[in-house]
Order: C-alpha cells, then sequence, then structure tokens
C-alpha cells in the first residue's frame, strides 16, 4: 500500500506536473554535471600551474583547454539537451568519457603517481548518484578501466624506459661513442 508520498508521486506520473519536472530535473543534473567538470579543470589548471616542470605539460595544457571548452559548451547547450529525449545517454556517455580523459591526462602527467587520478573520483560519484542501476554500473565500469589503462600503461612506460636507459649497455657493453 502506498504511504501519502507514494501515492502523490504515483498520480503526477504522466501528468501535466510530471512534465514539466522533467526537463528541470534534467537541466538540473547537466549543469551540475558540467559544473563538476569545469572544477575539475580549474583544479587540474591550477596543478598544472604549480607544477610547470612536469611531464608533458603542452600536451596537458591542451587537453584541460578541450575540456573548459566542453564544460562551457555544455553549461550553454544543457536547457537545450534537457528537452530531449535522448538527455540519460547524453549524460552517462559524457560522464563516461570524462573518466576516459582523467585517465588520459593522469598518463601523461607521470601515470599512477599523479595526483590528478583522483579526480577520476568526482564524475565516478555524479555517475552514480543521479543514474539507473545500469548507467551507473557503466559509470563505474568505465573508471576502472580508465584505472586499469592507467596501470597498464604506466608499467609499460616504465619497463620500456629501463630496456632503452640499458640497451646500448647490452648492445656494445660499453656506452655509445658518438663520432666526429
Amino acid at each position: 500500500m502506498y504511504t501519502t508520498k507514494q501515492g502523490v508521486i504515483a498520480d503526477t506520473i504522466g501528468t501535466q506536473a510530471d512534465t514539466e519536472a522533467r526537463p528541470k530535473f534534467w537541466l538540473a543534473h547537466m549543469q551540475i554535471g558540467f559544473g563538476i567538470l569545469l572544477l575539475e579543470t580549474l583544479v587540474a589548471m591550477v596543478y598544472l600551474v604549480l607544477t610547470p616542470a612536469g611531464p608533458h605539460r603542452p600536451m596537458l595544457w591542451v587537453t584541460v583547454a578541450i575540456w573548459f571548452v566542453g564544460a562551457a559548451t555544455g553549461v550553454c547547450l544543457a536547457p537545450v539537451i534537457a528537452r530531449r529525449s535522448w538527455r540519460s545517454t547524453y549524460s552517462v556517455t559524457w560522464t563516461v568519457a570524462s573518466t576516459y580523459a582523467v585517465g588520459l591526462v593522469a598518463v601523461l602527467d607521470g601515470g599512477m603517481a599523479s595526483p590528478l587520478l583522483l579526480l577520476l573520483f568526482l564524475p565516478l560519484v555524479y555517475g552514480t548518484l543521479m543514474s539507473t542501476p545500469r548507467e551507473a554500473t557503466a559509470c563505474g565500469a568505465s573508471a576502472l578501466l580508465s584505472v586499469v589503462l592507467v596501470v597498464v600503461v604506466d608499467r609499460h612506460l616504465v619497463a620500456m624506459q629501463g630496456r632503452w636507459s640499458s640497451w646500448p649497455a647490452r648492445t656494445w657493453g660499453r656506452p655509445i661513442r658518438w663520432r666526429s
């Protein structure tokens, strides 16, 4: 049996109030999501300013600039997208893409040692709080896969550095001397 609140909610499904409430919900949902992305972008920018000597800084700045443009565009387009039938798919896709973007930035910044990898927590929480169980699973799986990819790439790069740095000694038994 319905409680009073459940009865009221059940009676509004499919009514004018429900029809008007859904776009408002999705607008707020998307504004929060793109607000989180803007926050991630600002944190990444502050980090890049504080660590100018780190690896791949020009490429990281380009990536963070793309994040910023994407987030700003998303905030501007949110009122339009919130009224579309594909808004849920769009939201989940954007959240999944943001987990891979965080993974890419972490790889460029030094792999598992990058503090930017902590930003992966934000899209994961956002994606799981406001989505269906299937959509939340997709967001969680993408975050997990992103971390796995960072670990694999990080270990591969460390192994390659060791292999390439010892290559001359293994090949000739002495360092390479360039001819004049």
